[in-house]
């Protein structure tokens, strides 16, 4: 069995920079220096006994990255538990993964792994930025395509026009695909802040200079919106999305800015069915292509692809 310490920690590595570009290091491979991040702060998903890894079986949801970047020592429940044994198969999920992406809302499973002062997992997402919803997309992406994915975190990166760089949150490079990640805690709080509206088109004209820079004009390259907590604002019912006075702004902005969005139910549900479900699973940068190159699609909720008339596209898998 892997350390214990390697199983709760994941390496996150920081990248040189280039007159605050440091976008450039990232893309060189220029490590800066690596060191181990505890992933789930405010959690007990796997807890440490006497220098030995126990699990309690009422541990549910799973923040189930854990298994995705553990798979020889960290497995499924029935309720996407993270477990620690011999792998079961043939196991029925609750929820049912054939219901991902289908035109219902995510209905998360309890989660008794949070500390008291989360309630669920949206809640945990919608708290802290830089140590959950960032640190736990980066996870999320790594169980999905590897833990030698080339990903980073709170990448610099000059803004045109303004005099301090910028941050992407979540970096990530995937064959000749560059996926950036701007992390926010809530929709509620993205369009509080509204900050994005500016960032996001900034970022994607200067990734689009420093790739042309370095000589890497093949490199394709996105920048989304990606909120943790609740869908609620942008609930689905019967194949429409129900706005709240707040979703709806998000959809407004998105539209007119030319954003893309995925929230951190999406992600949840695509890492849930790459491990439940054998050799049929979502596909992240299928799903952000569809996006980039859709003008009438906004976004991706646990529901399926939000258009601009606010009806839901079902993904067919």
């Amino acid at each position: 069995m892997a350390s214990w310490r390697d199983t709760l920690n994941i390496d996150v590595t920081t990248y040189k920079s280039d007159a605050g570009n440091q976008l450039k290091g990232f893309l060189e491979n220029l490590v800066r220096r690596t060191g181990p991040q505890y992933l789930f702060d405010g959690t007990q998903e796997l807890i440490v006994s006497a220098n030995e890894l126990v699990a309690n079986s009422e541990h549910t949801l799973s923040l189930l990255v854990y298994a995705g970047l553990n798979p020889d020592v960290v497995h499924l429940g029935p309720t996407f538990e993270s477990v620690l044994g011999s792998k079961t198969v043939n196991q029925k999920y609750t929820p049912d993964p054939s219901t991902f992406f289908q035109g219902s809302n995510l209905v998360l499973p309890k989660n008794s792994a949070l500390d008291s002062q989360f309630k669920s997992f949206e809640h945990w997402t919608s708290v802290n930025e830089v140590k959950h919803i960032s640190l736990w997309l980066l996870a999320a992406l790594r169980s999905l395509y590897g833990v030698d994915l080339p990903s980073a975190l709170e990448v610099t990166i000059p803004l045109p026009g303004e005099a301090r760089p910028g941050r992407l949150d979540v970096v990530a490079k995937w064959a000749d695909q560059l996926v950036c990640f701007e992390a926010k805690t809530s929709i509620a709080d993205a369009i509080k802040d509204r900050r994005f509206e500016e960032q996001v088109p900034k970022y994607r004209k200067q990734i689009v200079e420093t790739c042309h820079e370095l000589g890497l004009s093949g490199i394709i390259s996105s920048v989304l919106l990606c909120p943790g907590g609740s869908e609620s604002e942008l609930k689905c019912v019967d194949g429409e999305i129900r706005a709240s006075p707040v979703g709806q702004k998000l959809l407004e902005v998105c539209s007119k800015y030319g954003i893309k969005f995925i929230t951190a139910n999406a992600v949840w549900q695509m890492v849930a069915s790459k491990l439940a479900v054998e050799n049929s699973h979502y596909e992240l940068m299928t799903a952000i292509a569809k996006l980039k190159n859709s003008p009438n699609l906004l976004g991706l909720t646990s529901a399926g692809f939000v258009l601009a008339n606010s009806t839901v596209e079902k993904w067919t898998n």
